[in-house]
């Protein structure tokens, strides 16, 4: 491969580098996501482990149920 060779390809390299900089870094700010996805999606939770959670939803909800009536 001669130096013009080398020279024209540049861009290509600098655009594919910025790309994959690109795509490395989405990956690793989706990835944690997609795993807890995937925990959601195949393991049996226990949904008496949202109760508390669940009991600040409805309490949420109920405190503005008179106000909308």
């Amino acid at each position: 491969m001669g130096l013009w060779e080398t020279v024209s390809g540049l861009p290509v390299e600098i655009a594919n580098a910025l790309l994959n900089t690109f795509k490395n870094t989405a990956m690793a700010f989706i990835q944690p996501q997609l795993d807890v996805a995937k925990a959601l999606i195949t393991y049996n939770i226990n949904p008496n482990d949202f109760s508390t959670q669940w009991l600040a939803i409805v309490g949420v909800i109920s405190a503005f149920y008179p106000y909308c009536s």
